[in-house]
């Protein structure tokens, strides 16, 4: 049988690739064996367009897979993940073990048009629940770091909040590893959402594993009267309504009234100042 190339396929000139000692097997010569196509020359040769299509049009279960393999990285879906965790002057090896073992869940949304197979989902399920095993064995690595002048009620404090924090990662964990076990085809936007906070999870026990703070902040001339923030911290503004005593188009009220709550997260590391 001899291929012949189709001339309208946009990637014809890929046949060029093929080593020159396959090129001289009957199947690329022209002919069969007797060299006029088939046996002694008596069968002419069939005509097989050969096509040389893209990774993603040729997308398999094996292909998906593969791409576990690879070094996980952000998407736009987490961006602000990716700031939080990022910008952590945080070089301990288990924290960041950890952080690439929940970024490979992102394989999931990898096509936005096609449901990913269900032998992905396993094999993500499979080694988020590796993760989950590792957190589990290296746990005493990813104590708090305690610095020489922590009084002691600092390092009290310090402990018991990084127990808290491990365990809340814990959680968020389980609960992300749930959703993958069980999905459905509502269930990648709930994965999403999950993986987010798994992965704040993550940052806030990351927080606890800075030893010092990494450059020098400016504390004289006008810079002295500034306030700094070294480390990060969680801030609440609350959004009230004054009462008001003369009658208006909303009606008169005799109390405050709270619209509700905006929460920001301050980070030090990026902006000290």
């Amino acid at each position: 049988t001899s291929i012949t190339i189709n001339d309208n396929n946009s990637n014809a000139n890929a046949v060029s690739a093929i080593p020159p000692l396959i090129q001289q097997l009957p199947i690329f010569n022209g002919g069969g064996i007797g060299g006029n196509g088939g046996v002694g020359g008596k069968n002419p040769p069939r005509s097989t367009s050969l096509s040389i299509v893209p990774a993603r049009e040729n997308s398999t279960v094996a292909t998906a897979l593969r791409q576990l393999t690879k070094e996980p990285t952000y998407d736009s879906d987490l961006a602000a993940e990716s700031c939080l965790l990022e910008l952590l002057p945080v070089k301990n090896k288990e924290f960041r073990t950890l952080e690439k073992g929940i970024l490979k869940v992102s394989i999931l949304r990898d096509d936005e048009d096609e449901t990913p197979p269900k032998e992905t989902y396993d094999d993500v399920s499979k080694r988020l629940l590796e993760t989950l095993q590792y957190l589990d064995d290296q746990r005493n690595k990813l104590a708090p770091v305690f610095n020489m002048d922590d009084s002691t009620t600092l390092s009290i404090e310090k402990a018991t909040r990084g127990e808290t924090l491990l365990e809340n990662l814990r959680k968020e964990l389980v609960s992300l590893l749930s959703l993958i076990q069980n999905y459905d085809v509502e269930t990648n936007g709930r994965i999403l959402q999950q993986q987010k906070r798994t992965l704040r999870a993550l940052a806030e026990v990351g927080e606890l594993l800075v030893d010092i703070f990494p450059y020098d902040v400016p504390t004289k001339e006008k810079f002295s009267f500034l306030p700094r923030l070294l480390g990060r911290a969680k801030i609440t503004f609350t959004i009230v309504r004054p009462a008001t005593s003369s009658k208006g188009r909303l009606g008169t009220t005799n109390r405050d009234v709270v619209l509700g709550n905006v929460t920001i997260l301050a980070d030090g590391f990026a902006a000290p100042i």
